[in-house]
């Protein structure tokens, strides 16, 4: 649309690098060596309104994510986990030793899919229950090693995309052994390029005995934007 404008704005005075919504707030992680949390009132996108700030350990704090009514947040090589009891003051509840920095982390009810950003092994798969991981230091056979941009959950399967390498699916159903079951190699800085991964995934034949899982997927990505 052509009238499109800005309906409001908050500025923290010095930087953010990450934030999520959750519900009618919206949780704002400190840029470089900052170590707060700011909680911001969205209910009225008119009126912006800063509700608490909560210090933190964490700086540069690489991704958030909103979960299970908790703040997850990736920073230092550690993921650290907030309850929301009180969604104005986040609590920490558990530092877990990651040792890596992500590139993405996917959600379901009881798993965390996260995704190494760099070189090494390029998957690990944190329970959400124990806040333990399920699998960790995962180099799946057949995958190359290149920098993760984002990745996808849809049912058991995780859709990874890799700079310079194309786009892997990876079943998950059984999340102590993720299994590659097909990879496309996507042309680097190819224009729309997310529509040329859905057409070339659904000319290649996939063997899988989650054909219909894979199938409702791709549909499912063909509406994604990354």
């Amino acid at each position: 649309p052509s009238d499109v404008k800005i309906a409001g704005s908050y500025y923290n005075g010095t930087g953010a690098s990450r934030f999520v919504i959750i519900g009618t707030y919206a949780y704002i992680g400190g840029t470089g060596g900052n170590t707060f949390i700011d909680v911001v009132d969205i209910s009225n996108p008119y009126n912006l309104t800063l509700m608490a700030t909560v210090s933190t350990t964490t700086t540069g704090n690489t991704l958030m994510y909103g979960a299970n009514n908790k703040l997850y947040v990736s920073a230092s090589n550690n993921i650290y986990v907030y309850g929301l009891d009180n969604p104005l003051l986040p609590t920490l509840e558990a530092t877990i030793a990651a040792g890596t920095t992500y590139g993405s982390i996917e959600f379901d009810s009881n798993y965390a899919y996260c995704s190494k950003a760099f070189s090494g092994p390029s998957i690990e798969i944190l329970d959400l229950n124990t806040n333990t991981f399920a699998v960790q230091n995962v180099n799946i056979p057949g995958q190359t090693t290149t920098e993760i941009i984002n990745a996808v959950i849809q049912g058991s399967i995780l859709y990874q995309y890799q700079a310079d390498s194309g786009l892997y699916l990876i079943d998950v159903s059984d999340p102590t052994n993720p299994v590659l079951i097909n990879s496309v190699v996507v042309p680097v800085n190819t224009g729309g390029r997310n529509k040329l991964w859905v057409k070339t995934l659904k000319s290649v034949p996939i063997f899988s005995q989650r054909e219909k899982d894979i199938e409702d997927s791709l549909n499912f990505l063909e509406g994604m934007s990354f």
